[in-house]
């Protein structure tokens, strides 16, 4: 075992990029509810056209990844990290002014929304390859889980204040506070050293050739090739499942709204707690065995989801509020040693474009994951849809054994 000794202090210029991610994180959780309730109230959209707001906010995911990890690769993060976050507050800047002169269109919202998501994939890629070098190895675990702190915290306050201040100011100047958290962001990031972002000094070849490189440093890095077939495949069926999910609270279980917005706050408060007891946990026991054990409470809350709807109605609703809280901590602590074992297993030169190559990976079968989840849900009921989730998260975890992660004691060298 472990020492179970308190970690050493996080190296100083780890804090201004996580203070940026933090007052991003609940600028952009203001964004997700105003945005659309901007195309809603003020412009009128109809649902088609609410669903062209939601897939050009992310499709930049998909389009813009793999060659955007080259670039990050090749630019200096400092400067890419900064310059997006000045972009996005100057896109989002005009929408209330606009909105004030009667001259907000639902076309320009439309065109924001994509190039707001574009910068996001560039400001995410820069962040992702510049935390490892910022940290180290020694710090990885730690830095990671104060970051998904933040990020948890954002997603279970981020909307309830977003609701406030939308209720209160109104949907478009609420996007102003937004705009405002990435002009923050973009001047603590000031603070990072500029030599620890450089840009990568090696020969340039063609796009595609590096976009190359990163996937076979993927396919033949055995750990990192693992990881992005076993992540891969669970966001898949986890994208199978969030089509339904809601679905199935409301018909299924008979919960209300306010019974719906608790069981998602307890999965958050169970992901706020993975983040503080992920770095106890690793350092008092292997690392592999906690990721291990950790994924395999996450697929068990995954089967309790549907299991929950054989007990007695009174019982339904505080058993799942257990449940998703347990899955909300497994989930994160699970996540957090994937993400920083992938970290650690790649050379500092190709960060950006591994990074890339995960995200794209991980966030395009969500989507397709989500349309084969509804394809479940109407032949046969959402039930089968969840159970589809579970069977399909055990697999990707039970794929885990066959790699030399379960042994691992600490984290990977590069």
């Amino acid at each position: 075992m472990f020492s179970s000794s308190r970690p050493a202090a996080l190296p100083p210029a780890f804090h201004a990029i996580w203070a940026a991610h933090t007052v991003s994180q609940f600028g952009s959780q203001v964004t997700l509810l105003a945005l659309p309730l901007t195309a809603l109230l003020v412009l009128g959209a109809n649902p088609f056209q609410m669903g062209l707001l939601t897939a050009l906010g992310s499709l930049p995911n998909l389009l813009f990844s793999l060659p955007a990890g080259v670039w990050v690769d090749r630019w200096n993060k400092k400067r890419t990290m900064i310059g997006t976050d000045l972009a996005r507050a100057a896109l989002l800047l005009p929408v209330p002014l606009l909105a004030h002169f009667s001259l907000l269109r639902l076309e320009p919202l439309l065109l924001i929304a994509f190039l707001v998501g574009a910068a996001s994939v560039f400001f995410d890629l820069a962040s992702a390859a510049t935390v490892p070098v910022l940290l180290g190895r020694d710090h990885l675990i730690g830095g990671n889980a104060r970051l998904e702190a933040s990020r948890s915290t954002a997603s279970v306050t981020g909307p309830s204040l977003g609701g406030v201040l939308v209720q209160a100011l109104g949907a478009p100047l609420a996007l102003l506070l937004d705009a405002l958290s990435f002009v923050a962001s973009a001047l603590l990031l000031t603070r990072i050293p500029t030599g620890s972002t450089s840009a990568n000094s090696a020969a340039r070849p063609r796009m595609w050739a590096e976009v190359r490189v990163g996937l076979r440093a993927l396919l033949e890095r055995p750990l990192l090739g693992a990881l992005v077939r076993s992540v891969g495949l669970w966001n898949f069926f986890v994208g199978v499942g969030s089509a339904v999910h809601l679905l199935f609270l409301t018909r299924n279980l008979g919960l209300g709204p306010a019974q719906v917005g608790a069981v998602l706050t307890a999965e958050g408060v169970g992901m706020l707690c993975g983040t503080a007891l992920v770095g106890p946990l690793q350092r008092r026991f292997p690392l592999g065995t906690v990721l291990m054990a950790s994924g395999a409470l996450a697929v068990l809350c995954a089967f309790g989801v549907v299991g929950v709807s054989l007990l007695p109605p009174p019982w339904r609703f505080p058993a799942l509020l257990v449940n998703d809280f347990l899955s909300g901590l497994g989930y994160m602590v699970f996540a957090i040693l994937t993400s920083s074992c992938r970290q650690a297993a790649t050379p500092a030169a190709l960060q950006g474009r591994v990074a890339a190559t995960f995200r794209f990976v991980i966030l395009g079968g969500l989507p397709l994951g989500a349309l084969l989840g509804g394809v479940i849900a109407q032949g046969f009921s959402p039930s089968a849809a969840l159970l589809t989730t579970a069977a399909g998260m055990l697999l990707a975890w039970a794929l885990l054994f066959a790699t030399s992660i379960p042994g691992l004691r600490q984290l990977p060298e590069a």
